[in-house]
């Protein structure tokens, strides 16, 4: 088996691992389905979730990222626009799990400009453009 098989099958066992953290907590700690803390990086935003939701959304976001990232190993030999989208995507969602740390991701303008700028560059990707035409004689 090639590396970069071994390496995606890594990182797609333990993405879904990660996403049933919540699970083995709850199995393990029943008690935590009762625990409820203000995670939040934002002084201006006050919210109590429960860490079992905080966990599986987190870990939920990141599996998206650990995809998004085998996508693009798995192509960028093959197709450096394929790599390139995957990668916008990427950082998509690396932008997304932060704005979940800090607020919850209530600042809409972020994920306005996030799917302003992606949609933009990956349109700029796949629309083929005509080469500049050199001076005619």
């Amino acid at each position: 088996m090639d590396r970069l098989a071994k390496v995606v099958g890594i990182l797609f066992i333990v993405g879904h691992i990660m996403t049933e953290t919540h699970g083995f907590l709850y199995h393990f700690y029943p008690k935590s389905e009762t625990i409820y803390l203000d995670l939040f990086w934002s002084s201006s935003f006050k919210l109590k979730l429960n860490v079992l939701w905080y966990f599986k959304t987190f870990f939920d976001d990141g599996l998206l990222v650990l995809i998004l990232y085998s996508v693009a190993r798995m192509v960028y030999e093959r197709s450096i626009k394929l790599y390139m989208i995957a990668i916008i995507y990427m950082l998509y969602h690396i932008v997304d799990i932060f704005c979940f740390m800090y607020n919850y991701k209530q600042t809409w303008e972020i994920y306005w400009a996030l799917l302003y700028a992606s949609t933009a560059a990956t349109l700029i990707l796949i629309i083929p453009h005509r080469e500049k035409m050199h001076s005619i004689k």
